[in-house]
């Protein structure tokens, strides 16, 4: 994060800090997790942008400890363009977006905010189409990464079969999307001396020669 943005908005970096703590602390024991909270941050920035009450005031304190809403616009929204300017050989692609069945409708404002403060792409899909909207996101997501990052939604995903938190059958309606892409060199590289292969352990009972 740049050293600007850092001093003057600490209550931000703190609460990104505590919300990917949180994450990890309900990540199962039992699994290897990576994750960057960043990338999850902006898809809630997106989501904050277009809510209201309840839903607003807890995504707030997740990603601001309660800043205004102007205040997280501008700050996530600075956050995105010097992530995007990054210098000295740092390479960094990030794809926003925010895809809509297309029964629905999104407001012009939001759609206008989203776009113009995260750079993020709106487009109505037929969902009815799982398939071809996968692939559809999915060529989104790798044009915007370098070709770096495929398969990132599945038919699964657009029919919304991961939503399993009651026994009402339940379909996707829209799809927040951001994926975050980084290429540089290690500040202190690898000993090639000191470097050999041996067996990685994903998990417990996975690895890989």
């Amino acid at each position: 994060m740049p050293a600007a943005l850092l001093g003057a908005n600490s209550a931000f970096l703190k609460a990104e800090t505590d919300f990917g703590l949180n994450m990890l602390r309900q990540s199962p024991v039992t699994e290897q997790v990576v994750v960057s909270p960043i990338s999850v941050i902006f898809a809630l920035a997106m989501v904050q942008a277009g809510a209201k009450g309840k839903t607003k005031d807890q995504i707030n304190k997740v990603i601001s400890n309660g800043a205004t809403d102007d205040e997280i616009v501008e700050f996530y929204s600075d956050l995105a363009r010097d992530t995007l300017n990054a210098s000295n050989g740092v390479q960094t692609r990030i794809a926003n977006a925010f895809f809509l069945d297309k029964k629905y409708t999104v407001e012009k404002p939001y759609a206008d905010t989203i776009t113009e403060k995260y750079s993020a792409k709106v487009e109505a899909l037929d969902f009815g189409q799982a398939q071809k909207t996968a692939k559809t996101i999915d060529a989104f997501v790798s044009e915007n990464t370098a070709g770096k990052i495929q398969n990132f939604v599945t038919e699964a995903t657009v029919r919304g079969e991961w939503l399993t938190t009651t026994q009402l059958p339940l379909s996707a309606s829209s799809l927040i999307i951001n994926a975050v892409y980084f290429a540089g060199k290690w500040a202190v590289p690898f000993s090639k001396g000191s470097t050999f292969n041996k067996t990685f352990y994903s998990t417990e009972n996975s690895k890989k020669e």
